[in-house]
């Protein structure tokens, strides 16, 4: 529902005891309450509804960015067909895909054979570099594969709080620097 309702700051507490007490960190990976039907984890919604503050809060914290629904469906799976859908608010679902992109160590996704088979429209939607990256034909660019290592070093019980300690510009943080205020729960 925190997610669902946007409430960021809700959030945020229930993952700081999601820290607190182990046995609560494997629901960030579960389909909740009202997906149970469909198995949609929380980042699975987040990316439906993008909610990029929620969601840079969930990976942040821990939830997997592989995690599969019943379908087998990806969060990225999730957001590249909302790319493919529409053309409504292609920024926050350019802004979404970017920062999961940081959070996955390795790219594994259901849409993988769709995208190889549709170079021409895929490349005009994500652009050709983008596109090769995803389907595995290029590398990772460096900032992606810097910002990798850097955020797998963060502690996600302390998240956002070490990303706003990070000894990079605020603008090339996954997270807008005028949110790492407002999320200080810990």
């Amino acid at each position: 529902m925190a997610v669902r309702n946007d409430r960021r700051d809700i959030l945020g507490l229930i993952l700081q005891e999601a820290h607190r007490l182990p046995g609560l960190q494997s629901y960030m990976n579960r389909g909740g309450c009202f997906h149970m039907e469909d198995g949609k984890t929380p980042l699975h919604l987040a990316c439906e509804l993008l909610r990029s503050e929620a969601f840079i809060l969930l990976l942040g914290n821990g939830a997997s960015p592989l995690a599969e629904d019943h379908n087998g469906v990806t969060p990225l799976d999730v957001i590249l067909g909302q790319l493919w859908d529409s053309k409504v608010n292609i920024g926050a679902k350019n802004l979404c895909l970017d920062n999961l992109l940081m959070f996955i160590p390795k790219i594994c996704f259901k849409m993988k054979s769709a995208l190889e088979g549709d170079t021409v429209c895929w490349s005009k939607v994500l652009g050709e570099r983008k596109l090769k990256y995803i389907v595995g034909q290029k590398p990772a660019p460096l900032f992606v594969i810097a910002m990798q290592k850097y955020l797998r070093q963060l502690p996600p019980e302390q998240f956002p709080d070490s990303l706003d300690e990070l000894p990079i510009p605020s603008s090339l943080k996954p997270l807008p620097c005028q949110l790492l205020g407002q999320l200080n729960v810990l």
